[in-house]
């Protein structure tokens, strides 16, 4: 079995690249540039898009919703325009529990409705593109991510500067609920999503929900003075990038708990602990 995936050279492509998916499954990168040569591939995973750990000003969201948006949208149509017989059965794709928006403590699951905002709104559209895929036939899948535990993941480094002893800097007041995942967990989730022929939104994140200062304080043991910054300034310095540290998403991974998946890494000191063995 044949599966291509686009965005290999990123975060989560290259370190699927490494693990693999197990069995008799051929993983294979595709250029973004080509995306017709899915053509008689038995599976895509598109990982695709601009790096949205940045400011985000006109120019650069552009760039984040062309990238995600517009390219699920030529997928789609390239899908259908392959014949039947040579068409990918299966297509997974990133997406991000941004979708969910600002929601204080109210308990979110794949169900739950879309928020509001920018990011609410980019993550809807993107999964929009996606799904109409169903009425070709095709098994497809939205992931949405939580922020992804890794050592080799440059968003999780950056939030870890947020614990600099004896200081600990909270965006907003650091109450908001901050969805997390080990990356072990992400290929562990796409390993049975794929056996169980499970479509539709899946939440990708830990079922322990913690708070951002939870997760800042877990960086370092030592004592530190919190120091809240408000949301009006981080709005200056990253724009509309600011909502993603500083809302509220209280996100479960509903599916997968039914489903009885059994996550590797359910505590973030678990977590924590497997990022320091492999450093």
């Amino acid at each position: 079995m044949k599966i291509g995936i686009f965005g290999f050279s990123g975060l989560l492509g290259s370190y699927l690249f490494e693990k693999g998916l197990g069995g008799n499954v051929e993983l294979l990168p595709l250029d973004w540039r080509f995306p017709e040569n899915c053509r008689g591939l038995d599976g895509i995973i598109n990982l695709a898009g601009y790096s949205i750990d940045r400011r985000w000003n006109q120019k650069n969201f552009s760039l984040i919703y062309e990238s995600r948006v517009h390219f699920a949208k030529k997928i789609r149509e390239v899908l259908q325009e392959i014949p039947l017989s040579f068409r990918p059965k299966i297509w997974v794709n990133a997406s991000a529990t941004g979708f969910y928006g600002d929601r204080g403590e109210e308990v979110l699951t794949e169900f739950s409705s879309k928020g509001r905002g920018i990011l609410s709104n980019l993550c809807a559209d993107w999964e929009r593109e996606v799904l109409l895929a169903k009425s070709l036939g095709i098994q497809t899948i939205c992931f949405r991510f939580g922020m992804i535990c890794s050592s080799r993941a440059r968003a999780w480094r950056k939030l870890s500067l947020l614990s600099l002893p004896p200081f600990h800097f909270l965006p907003n007041s650091g109450n908001q609920w901050f969805p997390w995942v080990h990356i072990d967990d992400v290929l562990g989730i796409l390993r049975f999503c794929y056996l169980k022929q499970i479509e539709g939104v899946v939440n990708v994140i830990s079922p322990n929900s913690l708070r951002l200062k939870e997760i800042v304080s877990s960086f370092s043991s030592a004592p530190a003075l919190k120091i809240s910054i408000p949301r009006s300034f981080l709005q200056v310095l990253l724009g509309d990038f600011s909502q993603v540290l500083t809302a509220s998403s209280k996100v479960i991974p509903y599916r997968m708990q039914e489903e009885n998946y059994s996550f590797s890494f359910p505590s973030l000191e678990k977590a924590l602990a497997d990022l320091k063995k492999i450093s």
